[in-house]
């Protein structure tokens, strides 16, 4: 029986150190010189037999314009390989491998600059008659094309953060955003609720939030916007009607995660 257990060991340990081995083989991105790798964000999934495994990914240490991304497969396993990179400033770029094994593990991208829409606009009193005088706004786009990218009906949408800005003496503000009708990667994948949200925060205690129009809480990504952008902002809290709504969907999440205010990537 020991002889048994001790041969079940050994050919176990042989088959996880091959495995190991190509589990953790990198998938390379290479940048261009005017791209550094800290800059860019990248979601991926490695999709086989098994399911969908996620690992790692890190910038590559024989160049700051290399990004080393850990591929989760097994030995001899079929899986293919999918990842969007946004690069700050930049293009999303799009990778798809139909086959890890039969690739050589290694692309070059190159994303073009991002086109910016200045937007221009003024805050309406709030429904309490105040005047959001000073406080930071915060723009993140909202992209629902991943979940197409990756093939999945329904996923977590993730957040690009834009800029930030604060609200003038009259409530007004200006800023820039992407043009992401004319990105090749949101033009093929699309999505509905491609957009952006303008999330604003009380500066001090009790650090009110509001988000804009009770009715559209994105502003919908367009070729330009109207100045000026007149927007009404609304209470983000328990008792608001945007909450009540977001808990009946989706969006709930997507709230929770601007609720904790967790750093995201940033395309600007």
């Amino acid at each position: 029986m020991r002889q048994l257990s001790a041969l079940l060991a050994g050919i176990l340990a042989l088959g996880w150190n091959a495995s190991a081995a190509d589990r953790l083989r990198p998938f390379i991105v290479h940048l261009p010189d005017t791209i550094l790798s800290e800059s860019c964000d990248v979601r991926y999934e490695v999709r086989g037999g098994f399911g969908v495994f996620r690992s790692t990914t890190e910038p590559d240490s024989r160049s700051p314009h290399t990004i080393s991304i850990l591929t989760t497969t097994w030995e001899g396993q079929e899986a293919s390989f999918r990842a969007i990179i946004a690069c700050k400033g930049r293009r999303f770029a799009l990778i798809d491998v139909p086959s890890l094994k039969d690739s050589t593990y290694e692309t070059s991208i190159a994303p073009a600059p991002v086109n910016w829409l200045p937007v221009a606009g003024r805050l309406l009193a709030t429904t309490e008659g105040r005047i959001l005088a000073g406080f930071p706004m915060r723009v993140h786009l909202v992209a629902a094309w991943t979940c197409n990218f990756f093939g999945l009906a329904d996923c977590f949408v993730p957040w690009y953060e834009i800029t930030q800005t604060t609200i003038g003496p009259d409530g007004s503000f200006s800023l820039s955003v992407p043009d992401v009708l004319t990105d090749p990667a949101i033009q093929q994948y699309g999505g509905k609720r491609n957009g952006f949200i303008m999330m604003i925060e009380e500066p001090i205690p009790p650090r009110q939030r509001y988000l804009i129009n009770d009715t559209g809480w994105l502003l919908p990504a367009a070729a330009s916007y109207p100045t000026p952008l007149v927007v009404q902002p609304v209470p983000f809290g328990p008792k608001s009607k945007f909450r009540r709504r977001a808990k009946l969907g989706r969006l709930a999440v997507a709230l929770a995660q601007a609720v904790e205010v967790k750093p995201g990537p940033t395309l600007s």
